[in-house]
Parts: C-alpha cells; structure tokens; sequence
C-alpha cells in the first residue's frame, strides 16, 4: 500500500526555474518557488525525522503532490516545485522523485529554502503530515483534478490549472483542515501572485527589502 508504483517513468518538466533571495518568494507561470523538487522532499523527511516519524515513499508522494496543489491553489497557477504530476495507480505521482528509493542516503545537492516557502510547508506538514494513510488516501484520491486524470486511459497529467481551480476555491476545498492529533485547525499558509510574501495571509507581515 505504501509502495510506489514503477511504471511512472521521469521526464524533463521543461520549466525555468529562479533562485529565492532572501525570504521573498517571486511566484509566475514560467517560474517555481523553489529549484527543485529534491529541496521540497528532502525538507519533507528532515520534518519527518525531526518528530521520529516515518515516512514511506507513497506518503511522501502525497506531501508533495498537496503542496504542489495548495500552492497553485493559492497563487493562482504558480509551481511550488518545477515539477509535474502523473496519475499512476497509487494516485498523483511525481516520477523524478519515484525513482530514489533513500533520499537520505543519496549525493544530491539541494537550495536552501527561503523562510516563506519554509513557513509555507510547515503549515503542509502541520495538516496531513501525521495523517493516518487511509485518510491521507482519501484527502489526495477524493480531489477533483486526481479523479480526472485517473480516468483518462492511460492516466495522465494532473495539470498545475486543475490543481489551481480546485485547490483555489474552484472546487470543495475548506479554508482550513483538521490537524491530526488535536482539536485545532490548522490554515494553509497562502501566498499572493505577483508580489513577495514572507508571512501566511490575510494579515502578512513583508520583511524588510
């Protein structure tokens, strides 16, 4: 049930990508947020490993993919990650990522991240990282844009318009989603095309230039 499915073959995305400066974060339609999906996966299980949690390889595929989508949900159809997601048999499947069976063992260099972004994931982990993995299988699965994809034969893209639609308000997605483990709710941090952001929103703080 946690494996990840082999036939998900990696391809080049094609996307520019631009260094964070600072704790400002740029988001268009030709850039991403951070410069690899590598520096999103390995922070997903440094987070992992900070609480003593494990994390198998299709729950980190299920971090990554709702991180791709809140962040195209909240900008508007920008990339968190110069990525893309194929519809495999286990669901949303990032395939440059499939294909490294340790993270941590292996020589990959990765971009510090900026603390807008960091922010942003944290508040991603805080909601479904300690999901229990039948939940996480229905919060991912039950969405809109895997749903499409997956009925396509043979499966294909979930694009970053259907993630930005039904993540965006486009579809049925809360504000906020229960955090695992307690009573409070825990809010996607947003962040607003077109300008920097280094503070969840409404009420963001900007840091100084």
């Amino acid at each position: 049930k946690d494996s990840v499915p082999d036939d998900a073959a990696p391809h080049s995305c094609g996307q520019d990508s631009q260094r964070n400066e600072g704790t400002h974060v740029r988001v268009s339609s030709v850039t991403s947020a951070v410069d690899s999906s590598f520096d999103v996966a390995i922070w997903l299980v440094a987070r992992a490993r900070a609480e003593r949690t494990d994390i198998t390889p299709l729950r980190l595929q299920r971090l990554l993919y709702l991180a791709q989508a809140y962040f195209a949900g909240s900008t508007h159809g920008g990339r968190l990650m110069p990525s893309f997601f194929i519809a495999s048999r286990a669901g949303p499947i990032e395939p440059n990522i499939a294909r490294i069976r340790d993270l941590e063992s292996s020589m990959i260099e990765v971009s510090e991240l900026s603390k807008a972004v960091s922010d942003f994931l944290e508040g991603i982990w805080q909601a479904f990282g300690a999901l229990p993995s039948d939940r996480l299988d229905q919060t991912v699965l039950s969405g809109a844009p895997v749903k499409a994809a997956m009925r396509l034969d043979p499966p294909g893209e979930i694009t970053i318009d259907s993630m930005a639609e039904f993540y965006g308000g486009g579809g049925t997605r809360p504000q906020t989603v229960t955090a695992s483990g307690n009573d409070k709710r825990a809010t996607i941090p947003r962040f607003h095309k077109g300008r920097p952001v280094s503070k969840w929103v409404p009420g963001q703080k900007r840091s100084a230039t």
